[in-house]
């Protein structure tokens, strides 16, 4: 009965997300918080529920071509660079889907799994771009209901963790038949939290992100709000206390640094940068005195801040450069094929390689080779060179839209590192369309045309039949 009613609530989530495919964001967020504790309680657990958000975002992408269509010529205009690195990529996945395709018999739906995964990279990013039209508070909006969303589901993470409902399927990772653990230098383990989540990493991710979306919503808030926002970042800490993954924890360290750059060198304005400074220490002081309220184990504390520096830097090179040396000596230089280390091709019985890749970069060379690791590089820094041109000189400085685009440019920085060392978590189907998606909106800005105190007006000015979009006043 649960599982009938919840792919009811899907079919009704992808008809109105057809009918507006704006909307469908919102569902995405929902549907992928709320399938992996269903999936726990569905006899089964069937692993085809972690491809939930699915249906919802092919009917956004259905719906919205035509109109994506109509503002390709207008994204090419203010990223050329960027453009033709996209088309490039595109390209390179041609030779690389033939090689998967052809391991034997049913093969082709590695291929149809790994074009999934890297066309919602490339159409998240353009959703993204698109998906503001007239309303001021629109990324305000999907932060909210991300962080609120988000802050109701790692409540299961403390009931894990103190044994609180010890038995409901709908915590931890029993109901998958996993027990996760992480052993250390130290002559200990540490048993790793997933709460609602169906693992450590997705929960990790989510805490993290919650933290880094709360205190950009913090820093634009006021009063009692402000207070509730740096509460939420403060709680989404406590989930990456508790997930056992330091990978995840490496993303607030360099958000928290471009974030407060960006106000010091880029805005000059010496107030908003002490202003930030401040609501850092607040959240973090609010994660420290939850994780107290929770019950803070030394275990964990010693795993998390022992010899952090040199893990971190050991771990990067293990899944940075040697992992793409030895991806290359084991692969060759065309790899295994589009989709092979693509998280959930485990769950396929046909024919294919095995892969061992962790990290994002030797994840991407051992299914495309290495022209299609040097075409995804080159999309990569095309990528990050125009957010960077676009938030550091073409928005207006003083402007409202200058602190939250910018401080998603901070959140993707955040997942930059993240995905070098573990690219797996972006293997999930919403991780990853909603990571480019945020890339989108950053790039959205190229459409600001004015702002007042309503807000923003990302709309384009028609003029003489063509469009003009002045970036700032």
């Amino acid at each position: 009965m649960l599982l009938y009613g919840f792919i009811f609530f899907l079919v009704i989530a992808a008809f109105l997300s057809f009918e507006n495919w704006r909307r469908g964001i919102f569902f995405l967020i929902f549907i992928a918080a709320v399938q992996d504790p269903l999936r726990k309680m569905i006899p089964g657990a069937p692993g085809y529920l972690a491809l939930s958000i699915m249906p919802v975002w092919f009917a956004m992408v259905f719906k919205s071509i035509s109109f994506i269509s109509s503002y390709m010529k207008n994204f090419t205009i203010h990223f050329s660079r960027l453009s033709g690195s996209v088309k490039l990529f595109i390209i390179s996945l041609v030779p690389a889907s033939l090689i998967s395709a052809t391991y034997g018999p049913g093969s082709w739906q590695i291929t149809i799994i790994g074009l999934l995964s890297y066309s919602s990279l490339l159409l998240g990013i353009l959703l993204g771009y698109v998906q503001l039209k007239d309303d001021s508070n629109g990324i305000r909006q999907i932060l909210v209901f991300y962080c609120i969303v988000t802050a109701v589901m790692l409540i299961g993470t403390p009931l894990e963790y103190l044994g609180i409902y010890k038995g409901w399927r709908a915590l931890g990772t029993s109901a998958l038949g996993m027990l996760w653990i992480r052993t250390t230098d130290y002559g200990f383990w540490v048993k790793m939290f997933s709460g609602f989540y169906r693992s450590p990493d997705v929960m990790g991710w989510h805490s993290v992100t919650l933290t880094m979306f709360s205190v950009l919503l913090a820093f634009q808030s006021r009063g009692g709000q402000r207070f509730l926002w740096i509460v939420f970042s403060g709680w989404g800490l406590v989930g990456g206390m508790l997930c056992g993954r330091r990978k995840m924890l490496y993303m607030l360290p360099l958000f928290g640094f471009v974030l407060t750059w960006l106000f010091w060198r880029v805005q000059s304005n010496r107030f908003q940068f002490k202003k930030i400074l401040v609501i850092l220490l607040f959240a973090v002081s609010a994660g420290y005195g939850l994780y107290q309220m929770v019950g803070p184990t030394s275990d964990v504390e010693t795993y998390y801040f022992n010899d952090v520096t040199n893990d971190s830097f050991e771990r990067f090179k293990q899944h940075g450069f040697l992992a793409l040396v030895e991806t290359y000596r084991q692969s060759g230089f065309f790899g295994e094929g589009l989709g092979t280390a693509t998280q959930g091709v485990q769950h396929l019985q046909v024919a294919r390689p095995r892969t061992w890749q962790e990290g994002g970069l030797s994840r991407v060379l051992v299914e495309l080779g290495v022209p299609g690791f040097l075409c995804f590089i080159l999309f990569g820094l095309a990528l990050i060179k125009s957010l960077w041109v676009l938030i550091t000189r073409k928005l207006d400085k003083n402007s409202k839209g200058f602190v939250l685009l910018g401080g998603l440019f901070a959140v993707m920085c955040g997942n930059s590192v993240a995905f070098v060392v573990s690219g797996q978590i972006y293997g999930d189907p919403f991780i990853i369309i909603f990571v480019s998606f945020i890339s989108g909106l950053i790039l959205s800005g190229a459409r600001m045309v004015n702002e007042n105190e309503s807000g923003y007006d990302l709309n384009p000015v028609k003029n003489s039949g063509s469009l003009e979009i002045p970036i700032s006043r």
